[in-house]
C-alpha cells in the first residue's frame, strides 16, 4: 500500500474518531444541561444556610460571628471556638449515658447521619470542603450537643462548666452562619430518645429548642407552626407572629412619627409587659389613641439576634420581611436620645445592659444597608383609626440607607394622598408607613 493511500486511510479513521468523540461530548453535555435543569427547585428553598452579605455584615461584623461555639461548618475550627469542642464530646457522652444501650445507639446515629450526607450538603449555599466522615462527625457532635442542652434544660440540670456561658450559647445558636440542618436534630432525636426514659417526640423537638432559646419568656405553642424547618434560626423567626388583618376603611389623618412627637400630638405610648412577641404592636382607643408596643429587653445579645433575623429575611426569598420592617419601625420611632428616654419611661425599652450600650446608635445601626420589600420606615401597627398613618409603597427592594432622598419624595407624594395600603405578598395583614410630613 502506497504512502498516499495510508495517509488517506489514517485520515478517514481520525475523522471517524473525532466525529464519535464529538458526538459523545455533545450527548454528555446535553445530559448535563438536562440534569442541572431537573435538579433546580421550582420554588426557592427558604432556610438555606449562607454567609451574611458583606454590605450587611460590615456595619457590625461581630454581630454575625459566634462568641463561644461553632455550629455547622462555616465557623468550624476557629481558634477562639475550639474550647467548646471538648464540651461537645462531653455532652455526647452524657446524652448516650441516658440510653439503654449506648454502643448500639451511637452506631445507629453514625450510620443514619452518613446516609444524610447529600441532604446536609444541600443546606449550605457554599460548597463545603469537608469529607463525608468529617462532616458527619461534625453533625453528630453539634446535633447531640443541642439535644443534651434541651434535656438539661427540661430537667433543670445545671452544668457548672458552661453555665456562665449559656447566654452566649443561646445567642450563637441564633446566628445565620452558625446553623446545622434541623433534620439532623430530628433524626438523632428519634433514634436516641426512643431508647431512653425521656420520651421526647422528634415532632416536638423544635418546640423544646425554642423554649430553651427563649428562656424567661412565656409563649404559646400555637405560635410555632411546623413548616419543615431547615434550621434553628428559621424556628425562631417562625415563632414570632404577625398581627391579624383588620379593617382599614377608616379615614386617616396626619401624625408625626417620632415618639416625642407622637406623645405631643396626643397619642399615648404603652409598653406591654406580658407580651413575648415583639411584633404584636397595636393601637387601641377611639378618642384617646394608645400605641401598644411589646417590651423590648435589650442586653448584649439583642442586637445580634435582631440583625441575624433581618439577615435571614434578606437572604431568603419568600420568608417575609416582618423583622426588617420591625427594626425599620424602631428607627422611625426613635429619632433622638429624648425618644429613647421616653420609651424607657413608658416601659417599651428595658435596658438590661446597665447603661453599657448606646441604644440610639444600636437601634439605628440595625437598618444600615438593609433591603426592605415595601419602603423605608415601615410601620405595622394595625387597625389604627386615628390621625396618623399612610401606607406608601416604594418600588422594591429599596435601600434604607437612601432614606433622606426617599423621605423627601414621600413627603411630596403624601400631600396628595390620604392613604395607600402596602400589601406584601405572603403576609396576612396590611403594612402601614408612619413618617413625618413637611410643615
Amino acid at each position: 500500500m502506497s504512502n498516499s493511500e495510508n495517509q488517506k486511510r489514517l485520515g478517514r479513521q481520525k475523522s471517524r474518531i473525532q466525529n464519535r468523540v464529538g458526538s459523545d461530548n455533545r450527548t454528555n453535555w446535553m445530559k448535563s444541561v438536562k440534569a442541572t435543569l431537573g435538579s433546580l427547585n421550582k420554588k426557592p428553598i427558604i432556610g438555606t444556610v449562607r454567609r451574611v452579605p458583606s454590605s450587611v455584615r460590615n456595619s457590625n461584623n461581630s454581630a454575625y460571628d459566634p462568641s463561644v461555639i461553632s455550629i455547622g461548618p462555616i465557623h468550624y475550627g476557629k481558634t477562639e471556638l475550639v474550647a467548646m469542642e471538648e464540651h461537645k464530646w462531653r455532652y455526647l457522652r452524657d446524652l448516650l449515658a441516658r440510653t439503654n444501650d449506648a454502643a448500639s445507639v451511637i452506631e445507629k446515629c453514625c450510620n443514619s447521619i452518613l446516609t444524610l450526607y447529600v441532604g446536609v450538603r444541600s443546606i449550605y449555599a457554599k460548597q463545603l470542603e469537608y469529607e463525608a466522615f468529617e462532616l458527619a462527625e461534625m453533625m453528630l457532635l453539634d446535633g447531640c450537643f443541642i439535644l443534651e442542652l434541651v434535656v438539661k434544660d427540661l430537667n433543670a440540670e445545671e452544668d457548672s462548666m458552661i453555665q456562665d456561658k449559656l447566654p452566649l450559647v443561646r445567642r450563637d445558636l441564633m446566628l445565620l452562619e452558625n446553623q446545622l440542618p434541623f433534620f439532623i436534630v430530628e433524626k438523632l432525636c428519634s433514634i436516641i430518645f426512643s431508647q431512653t426514659y425521656l420520651h421526647i417526640d422528634h415532632n416536638d423537638i423544635a418546640f423544646h429548642v425554642l423554649y430553651f432559646l427563649r428562656k424567661g419568656h412565656d409563649f404559646h405553642s400555637k405560635t410555632l407552626v411546623d413548616i419543615g424547618f431547615r434550621h434553628i434560626l428559621q424556628i425562631v423567626h417562625q415563632s414570632y407572629s404577625l398581627p391579624e388583618k383588620h379593617g382599614n376603611d377608616e379615614k386617616v389623618k396626619k401624625l408625626e412619627r417620632c415618639a416625642m412627637l407622637l406623645v405631643g400630638d396626643g397619642v399615648e405610648i404603652e409598653g406591654i409587659e406580658d407580651e413575648d412577641d415583639w411584633l404584636k404592636i397595636s393601637v387601641e382607643g377611639s378618642k384617646k389613641k394608645v400605641l401598644k408596643i411589646p417590651q423590648l429587653h435589650i442586653n448584649e445579645a439583642t442586637e445580634s439576634i435582631l440583625r441575624n433575623l433581618v439577615a435571614f429575611e434578606q437572604c431568603n426569598i419568600g420568608c417575609g420581611y416582618k423583622f426588617t420592617s420591625y427594626v425599620s419601625f424602631l428607627k422611625g420611632l426613635i429619632c433622638s436620645y429624648s425618644d429613647v428616654e421616653l420609651l424607657q419611661q413608658k416601659k417599651v425599652i428595658i435596658d438590661e445592659s446597665d447603661g453599657k450600650l448606646d441604644l440610639l446608635k444600636m437601634l439605628h445601626g440595625l437598618v444600615v444597608e438593609v433591603r426592605c420589600k415595601a419602603s423605608v420606615m415601615v410601620m405595622y401597627a394595625h387597625n389604627y383609626k386615628g390621625r396618623a398613618y399612610l401606607g406608601l409603597d416604594l418600588p422594591g427592594p429599596a435601600l434604607i440607607k437612601a432614606e433622606p432622598a426617599a423621605i423627601s419624595l414621600l413627603r411630596k407624594i403624601g400631600k396628595f394622598c390620604e392613604r395607600i395600603i402596602v400589601q406584601i405578598p405572603g403576609e396576612s395583614f396590611n403594612w402601614l408607613l408612619l413618617f413625618r410630613f413637611l410643615s
